[in-house]
């Protein structure tokens, strides 16, 4: 069976990203699901702001674990590139891909997502995450999205993750990665992030 769809493997990732969260100062994570609270299946496909690697750990902790759409420069990211493309199925993206192909690469992943879910209604099914700006941003706007999430004409979910913070924006924009890992660990206070779905 597919490692995404093994249920230790799925806790691992799970108590193994929580505990990320916890250690990089995220205490407590609101999460405003108006989607779960009326009762819906699952989404097939879920779009959300990208600000910084953190919605990877929180998507990564949450008990139906997607799959990403990452561009292959993600697998150099220490263990949550190698945890988000080769154990959960994720669907990379080459950078010289972008535009049509990039598009087709998305929409066949969809297609087959879909066809599984209707093959078997009853089995633990992947939704896919899709970060359409296709880059991290301070979060102040959202950048230009790109079309891959919307070509399958299949309904998406929208999240939208927000921080709250004091003396240091966790968002990952324009900073060394040595300097904002060292900045995110050492803060007096703590971080509080919100999520609305």
């Amino acid at each position: 069976a597919p490692l995404q769809s093994n249920p230790p493997v799925r806790l691992w990732t799970r108590v193994a990203s929580r505990s990320a969260l916890f250690l990089l100062g995220f205490l407590w994570i609101s999460v405003n699901d108006e989607h779960k609270a009326k009762g819906r299946k699952s989404p097939a496909i879920i779009v959300s702001n990208h600000i910084s690697f953190i919605e990877i750990l929180f998507f990564l902790s949450q008990e139906e674990i997607p799959a990403f759409v990452m561009k292959k420069t993600c697998n150099s990211v220490p263990l949550i590139g190698s945890i988000a493309t080769q154990f959960h199925g994720g669907v990379q993206v080459d950078n010289k891909s972008v535009g049509q192909r990039g598009t087709e690469i998305i929409r066949d992943k969809v297609r087959r997502m879909e066809k599984e879910r209707r093959r078997n209604p009853g089995a633990y099914h992947q939704p896919l995450v899709i970060f359409p700006e296709g880059t991290t941003s301070n979060g102040s706007c959202f950048l230009r999205f790109r079309s891959g999430a919307f070509v399958s004409g299949t309904p998406v979910q929208p999240v939208y993750f927000n921080f709250r913070f004091k003396n240091f924006s966790p968002t990952y924009e324009s900073i060394l990665t040595p300097v904002y890992f060292l900045r995110l660990v050492t803060q007096v206070s703590r971080h509080h992030q919100n999520i609305k779905s």
